[in-house]
């Protein structure tokens, strides 16, 4: 389980290592959490923006990774896993609406 890590991880590279890792060891489910969509890029960096008048002075060198759908869904092909995605977007915390959840299983049949 991961949840809101891949975020932070410097490149996809070295996020496609720890997924295929995550991907290896779990027997039954592997779940993502607060994964950055990239379809929500533009609008989650224009709130950022509003929220700071020196946002990119103050956050300069500490970018988020955004992963698409489709890269989740390619690597959970390659172990044979499904796929389900959750959307977020909780009033609790407002980043949530620019995140998903993702779950990685085996068929249960």
């Amino acid at each position: 389980m991961s949840d809101g890590v891949f975020q932070y991880f410097s490149s996809v590279d070295y996020a496609e290592t720890v997924l295929n890792k995550m991907l290896t060891k779990a027997s039954k489910v592997v779940m993502l959490g607060g994964v950055h969509d990239p379809d929500r890029k533009e609008e989650w960096l224009a709130y950022r923006k509003s929220l700071f008048d020196d946002y990119d002075a103050r956050y300069e060198g500490l970018d988020k990774l955004f992963l698409s759908k489709e890269w989740i869904k390619t690597i959970a092909a390659k172990f044979g896993k499904h796929v389900t995605f959750k959307e977020n977007g909780s009033d609790v915390y407002w980043n949530s609406r620019y995140s998903y959840d993702a779950y990685l299983y085996a068929d249960t049949k």
